[in-house]
């Protein structure tokens, strides 16, 4: 077999192959010798047509088959002959039919690992965030964001004014220089206030307002709004009041309120030291997850490499796709996320480039240090899995057993690499130095 490698950068080549006559001619008699003992073909017993039929009527479909099993086998003898690391499955640029004494040619092109440059983590700097004490107003403040969770709206008493946290139900129209906008009236929308979700000028002219009140309310509209109409532009309503629904906030005593929000509480006072105690625990993982950023942001600063752009295509569509279903949960209209495409492309190319690259320097901080997941680390993570989502243990290891939705991997298999990454990462943090925020030594 002769092969030609041509790098056309250092995380990309071009590979041509020739393969044999005499190889072809092997592989095509076993793949008709096959054929012919199941084929049936009218006018022989089954399994019993000659070779030659069998080529006359299985040719085509020969070809195609033999011609995918050469080009398998062949790339598989170029990568280990010459030690590529293939990153992603080769893309076939040209391709010869398999025929009886030729030779078969095909092209392809190889998406390569990139080679990091040699690094040292004792001369890495980062800094950490010292440890703090977490107060009583911090911890007032996450009880009252749970009693926000737990409050509902119910109809308001006759001549209630509208306050933050109602819920009031409106009509209005819309005009700008006096010109009838339809596209921005309504004959009812529920607003509530207080959620930031309302330009400011409109929420302001709402307050204490009551049912039947009409107001005039002039809103000046941004720049990027959706709706071309109105765009950047002062628009006038006229607002009508239909209904208010009253927003009620349960005391810790209402409702089993305690119970609901942590099992076990067993008072107020019980409640605030386990939510002290939370709020200590979330600090601990935001700092440890800072420290990380900070030491992936050092790494690729002392490391620059070419990544592929195949790769990164792929990951940035993965990337936008998530987050345009995270903003779809948050409430974010399709139109408006159709408005901001560029932006949200522009996050997850930078993302999924930085993502690559640390993946990259983790993996050779891996292979440096020899660091491998044994069945022990694995099986440890899944409990962990299992004890935080209140799941049995059975039932996370079948989730993990499953494809990924590409189909690419197996989950355990990610889960795997994600423990990876991370004793990588504790590696690496254990080598650098860790400074004090605003601290000199």
């Amino acid at each position: 077999m002769k092969e030609t490698i041509h790098r056309t950068s250092p995380v990309n080549a071009r590979v041509s192959v020739e393969v044999p006559s005499e190889r072809v001619n092997e592989h095509l008699n076993q793949y008709f010798v096959s054929v012919a003992k199941q084929a049936r073909i009218q006018g022989f017993r089954p399994g019993k047509a000659p070779v030659h039929v069998v080529k006359q009527m299985y040719g085509q479909e020969a070809a195609s088959s033999i011609g995918e099993r050469i080009i398998s086998e062949a790339l598989l003898e170029v990568v280990r002959k010459h030690n590529l690391r293939l990153i992603l499955p080769p893309t076939l640029i040209a391709v010869d039919a398999a025929k009886e004494g030729n030779p078969f040619r095909f092209e392809a092109e190889l998406d390569l690992r990139p080679e990091i440059p040699e690094f040292n983590l004792e001369k890495i700097e980062i800094e950490d965030v010292p440890s703090k004490e977490v107060t009583d107003q911090e911890v007032m403040a996450r009880l009252e964001e749970v009693r926000d969770h737990f409050s509902h709206h119910h109809l308001a008493p006759e001549g209630h004014l509208i306050a933050t946290g109602d819920l009031a139900a409106v009509k209005y129209g819309a005009n700008v220089n006096g010109e009838r906008i339809e596209k921005a009236c309504t004959t009812r929308q529920e607003l509530e206030l207080g959620k930031n979700s309302i330009l400011p000028e409109f929420e302001t002219g709402l307050l204490g307002l009551k049912v039947g009140d009409s107001k005039k309310i002039s809103a000046q509209f941004p720049e990027d709004h959706q709706l071309d109409e109105i765009r950047g532009k002062l628009v006038e309503f006229e607002v009508s009041v239909l209904e208010i629904q009253s927003r009620h906030r349960p005391n810790w005593e209402e409702e089993n309120l305690l119970e609901r929000v942590m099992p076990g509480a067993k008072s107020l006072d019980d409640l605030k030291s386990k939510t002290r105690e939370q709020l200590k625990s979330e600090f601990e993982r935001n700092r440890k997850q800072g420290i990380r950023e900070s030491l992936s942001t050092a790494l690729l600063k002392e490391t620059s490499f070419p990544v592929s752009q195949r790769q990164l295509d792929f990951a940035t569509e993965s990337v936008y796709n998530d987050r345009v279903q995270a903003l779809g949960r948050m409430g974010l209209p399709p139109q408006e996320i159709e408005s901001r495409k560029d932006e949200i492309l522009k996050f997850a190319k930078d993302a999924a480039e930085r993502e690559i690259r640390v993946s990259y320097v983790m993996d050779q901080i891996a292979r440096d240090a020899k660091i491998e997941v044994n069945p022990e680390d694995i099986e440890n993570r899944l409990k962990e899995i299992a004890t935080a989502g209140g799941h049995s243990l059975t039932d996370v290891k079948n989730f993990y057993l499953q494809k990924e939705q590409d189909g690419s991997s197996s989950r355990l298999e990610r889960l795997q690499m994600d423990l990876r990454d991370e004793k990588s990462l504790d590696y690496a943090l254990s080598r650098v130095t860790i400074k004090n925020r605003g601290s000199n030594s």
